[in-house]
C-alpha cells in the first residue's frame, strides 16, 4: 500500500488504516490570542443558575475591575500557551 499524506497502509492484522503523517515538518512561529470577553454582562439568551462556574483561566473576573480582569486573563492564557510552544511569538489582542 502507498504511504504518505492521506494514503492508506495495512497494519499487523491486515486491516487498512489511514496514514496522516505529514511529509514535511511544520513549525508554529506566530500565535494570535484574541479575547472578546464582556465581563459582567450575561448573554441575553442564557439563564444563569446559581452556583455557577465563574473562573476564566483560573481567575475570577468579578473579583477585580473588568479591564484589569481582562488583562489578567489574557496574560494567564498567554503564559499557558507559552509552556506548550515556548519559541513562538505571541500577540495578545484584547477586546475593550
Amino acid at each position: 500500500s502507498k504511504l504518505g499524506n492521506g494514503t492508506f497502509s495495512t497494519n499487523y492484522n491486515g486491516n487498512v488504516v489511514s496514514s496522516w503523517r505529514m511529509k514535511d515538518r511544520m513549525k508554529t512561529t506566530s500565535v494570535a490570542l484574541v479575547l472578546c470577553l464582556n465581563i459582567g454582562v450575561d448573554p441575553p439568551d442564557c439563564l444563569k443558575v446559581s452556583p455557577c462556574a465563574r473562573a476564566q483561566c483560573w481567575i475570577n473576573p468579578l473579583a477585580m475591575p473588568p479591564q484589569r480582569a481582562l488583562d489578567a486573563i489574557g496574560k494567564a492564557l498567554q503564559a499557558q500557551y507559552e509552556r506548550w510552544q515556548p519559541r513562538a511569538k505571541y500577540r495578545l489582542q484584547l477586546d475593550p
